[in-house]
């Protein structure tokens, strides 16, 4: 809440602050951006360039994806696990969010982020391996991907007119 003190009446209005501004409830979290819609993973599923680890594979396109309507410059994640992989969906599930929270806590470590659009495939693996390992090949996956596409800079600090 803002605390807006009115000099003319000396009375206080609370108003919420807009989200940008609002200070984060865990200040360790990192919230991701979601890659999201069946048109735009499968455009990734078929065009994008492949990256195989043991506990999960990914593809990725460099770039945002094309139904933003903010740009945005950073990794937008997204999971794929099919019923063929397990016939539980609880276990699918946690397959899906371990496989993100190891690309979550990785980023929010530090690691540079280029802007692409990615796409996680967890392996059976992934479910019962170390949360370390699944770390380390977020880790691998990360520096494969700033290799690949590094990060570009800001349009608006540049000025080349």
């Amino acid at each position: 809440m803002i605390c807006v003190q009115n000099a003319a009446d000396c009375e206080y209005s609370f108003e919420k602050p807009p989200w940008f501004l609002r200070l984060p409830r865990y200040p360790s979290f990192v919230p991701l951006l979601r890659l999201s819609g069946r048109k735009t993973c499968e455009r990734v599923l078929r065009q994008g360039r492949v990256w195989k680890g043991p506990l999960f594979s990914a593809r990725w396109i460099a770039g945002e994806p094309r139904n933003t309507r903010n740009p945005h410059r950073g990794l937008f994640i997204g999971t794929v696990v099919p019923a063929s992989l397990d016939k539980s969906a609880v276990r699918r599930n946690r397959m899906r969010r371990r496989c993100r929270e190891a690309m979550r806590t990785i980023i929010r470590d530090g690691a540079p982020v280029p802007t692409a659009q990615l796409l996680l495939l967890p392996r059976s693996a992934s479910l019962n391996a170390p949360f370390p390992e699944l770390q380390a090949q977020a880790r691998a996956l990360l520096t494969a991907l700033s290799v690949a596409c590094p990060p570009t800079s800001d349009p608006a600090s540049s000025n080349s007119r």
